[in-house]
């Protein structure tokens, strides 16, 4: 049986500046699926992807992946 990842901050932790735009995309790069990443153009180096996305599309992505249990662990390709 496939062990759900844990989500380690509070939504207000998620809200706040504290936590950096490259912990949440190493987050879902580790833990979606790859068709969850491609949909929500999260497939790149995490440096293009924090600059291109805003904080909060993140962290609705990340909630939204973790209600639709989009997530399955995979092993990163490295850059």
């Amino acid at each position: 049986m496939r062990q759900e990842p844990v989500r380690s901050w509070t939504a207000e932790q998620l809200r706040s500046d504290d936590l950096p735009k490259k912990d949440l995309i190493n987050f879902l790069q580790d833990n979606a699926a790859h068709s969850f990443l491609n949909e929500h153009r999260l497939l790149e180096n995490i440096k293009n992807v924090a600059k291109t996305s805003k904080k909060k599309q993140l962290v609705d992505t990340i909630t939204s992946c973790l209600s639709a249990k989009g997530l399955t662990p995979r092993r990163r390709r490295k850059m």
